[in-house]
Parts: C-alpha cells; structure tokens; sequence
C-alpha cells in the first residue's frame, strides 16, 4: 500500500497547492480513518483523514482533497450518514424484577446493515463516531410496581428511565453517545410488577452525528 503522502506528491500540481479527485472508500478504520482506492485506479491509500463534516461509509464514492501534503477525504456520496432504526412490533414477555434486553423483530431502517439477524437485541456500530441514540418502550397498564429502561452500549447501562405505575406506560429517552467501531447498542426493560407484563412495542434508533 503506498504511503498517502507519497501520492499526494504524485497528485499534486505544480501550479497549485490544492487539487481534488474522488475516490471509493475500501474500509473504514477503528481510529476513524480511511482506507480508499483511487478513482480510475487499483491504488489504495491507507489510513487517511476525514473531514469532521464527514460520515465515511465503507463502499461510497468520495472526495480527496490534497493541501500540501495531507490527504483527506472531504465528502461522501453516501446518500445518508450511519444509521439504524429497529422495533419490536410483536408482544414481548417480561419477567418480574429481571432486566431483560428488547428483542428487535423489525428494521425500519438499515441501509448499512447495522443489525444482524443471527443478534437480534444489537445495532453494531462499523463507522465510530458519536452518535444520537432515541429509545421508546410502550408497557401494557398495571397498578403495581414500576418500569425501567435503559440503553446499553456493550451491555453497561448509560442511563436509566424510570416510570411509576401511575404513568401512562410509554416512556422515551434520547441520549448522545460515544460509540468505537464494533461496539453495540442495545435496549434493556425492566418491570416489577410481581408477575410477567407485556412489553407492547419498544423502538431503538442511531444516527451519526460527528466523529469522535
């Protein structure tokens, strides 16, 4: 793989000290750099930098822009930044005084593959990145006791959301999170009613905002 500023001696012209040309993005990397292959060409550039403004999407079309002697990818052709939106449509039993994580049955929106089949509690993060993280989880009506909810990141509780049995049995909470390439989000419920209670719906979105 040749060195980035290797190519962008190659790239740059002689009268200018900025030049523009697009590229694929091959892989996006842990610490948030690209590896792309330049456009018209076999040649991969590793490890380079993204603009803040900037979602890089492993497969989208992109913009280099050379300034010196630094690379970067300053746009996407990604028609839309990271993003999952699943739900759980169907009727979910909970147990009594048991944290249990939402198992998610729909995906509104996955263009990225974000959730897996084979994990069906989990959005995957591929792009790191802080992200917009919104959650809603609907309980059928009881008297007795209260319900929770929490959103996860690799199983560790952000925050918690507490409803009283008085309430009206929807709840809802939006959080912003710092999430590293192949960490996952999930929805976790809880109820002690001293009985099993349907959960009736519950929905988990992320959306990239920024990188980290």
């Amino acid at each position: 793989m040749p060195d980035k500023h290797d190519v962008a001696q190659m790239l740059k012209q002689p009268a200018a000290d900025l030049r523009m040309r697009y590229g694929v993005i091959a892989a996006v990397n842990a610490d948030g750099t690209v590896d792309v292959t330049l456009g018209g060409s076999v040649v991969v550039i590793g490890d380079v930098k993204v603009a803040s403004s900037c979602c890089p999407i492993a497969g989208a079309t992109c913009i280099l822009m050379l300034s010196g002697n630094d690379l970067v990818v300053r746009d996407t052709l990604a028609t839309a930044v990271a993003h999952c939106h699943v739900r759980r449509a169907a009727v979910q039993t909970i147990s009594t005084a048991s944290w249990t994580p939402v198992s998610f049955d729909t995906e509104d929106v996955d263009p990225y593959a974000m959730r897996a089949a084979g994990a069906p509690t989990r959005i995957t993060i591929a792009t790191p990145g802080i992200y917009n993280v919104f959650a809603t989880a609907e309980w059928a009506l009881s008297a007795t006791g209260a319900r929770l909810m929490s959103i996860l990141l690799n199983g560790a509780g952000k925050a918690a959301l507490k409803l009283n049995a008085t309430g009206s049995g929807y709840m809802t909470t939006a959080q912003e999170i710092r999430i590293a390439q192949g960490e996952y989000l999930e929805l976790s419920v809880y109820q002690d009613t001293g009985g099993d209670l349907n959960l009736t719906a519950a929905r988990l979105r992320a959306s990239w905002k920024s990188p980290l």
